[in-house]
């Protein structure tokens, strides 16, 4: 079973892996003197920050590739999904994008206009996601960690959504227990803020 977060972004951006990498590093040295990101990464012994994004290609559930390249879009042109992980696999997770689905993305879009509109900051967040934007790009990203995966491992993938989507002018949100429901979906700097309390409580 697994658990997920979402990146919707506005605009039409793809990033490569280096300026993503080098987003998640940022934060997280923004990060290093927040005691709830401290508590994690010691209970769970990360001694290294250094983050690596990887390609996968997968046949009948075997991965056949796997490499690394900053220079590649987060597109994954070619490949099935991406790794990304920190201190030498200590904690890592999957990740997708998502392209048109028909009917599934009018589901998606319509469905997050009444998340959007249940926030208690449907204001805030109109001011600064425009939902018809991201409508007119289509695609989104996926990040996914199996649950009782580790608090540094999830706590890297909340890193990496608020990179993500302060990158795209992107909101995050998750209906499947990847963050507190009550207060998705959310921009990125407003995420962070409460993202590695909630991590370090489950």
């Amino acid at each position: 079973m697994s658990i997920c977060l979402e990146i919707i972004p506005s605009l039409p951006v793809i990033p490569t892996a280096g300026e993503l990498t080098n987003e998640i590093e940022k934060l997280i040295k923004l990060l290093e003197s927040d005691n709830d990101c401290k508590y994690i990464w010691e209970r769970d012994e990360i001694e290294s920050f250094d983050v690596l994004i990887e390609y996968l290609k997968e046949e009948s559930g075997t991965i056949t590739e796997r490499h690394s390249d900053s220079s590649l879009p987060l597109s994954m042109d070619d490949c099935d999904y991406g790794w990304i992980s920190m201190g030498n696999y200590s904690a890592g997770f999957d990740f997708y994008f998502r392209e048109p689905l028909g009917d599934r993305d009018n589901f998606l879009l319509k469905y997050m206009d009444e998340e959007i509109s249940a926030s208690p900051n449907a204001n805030e967040l109109r001011e600064y996601f425009s939902l018809e934007a991201a409508s007119k790009l289509k695609h989104h990203w996926m990040l996914r960690g199996s649950v009782g995966r580790s608090r540094a491992t999830w706590l890297l993938a909340g890193i990496t959504a608020t990179a993500l989507a302060r990158m795209t002018q992107g909101i995050v949100f998750s209906d499947d227990g990847g963050g507190d429901y009550s207060r998705l979906p959310s921009d990125p700097d407003s995420f962070i803020k409460w993202f590695p309390s909630w991590c370090r409580r489950q």
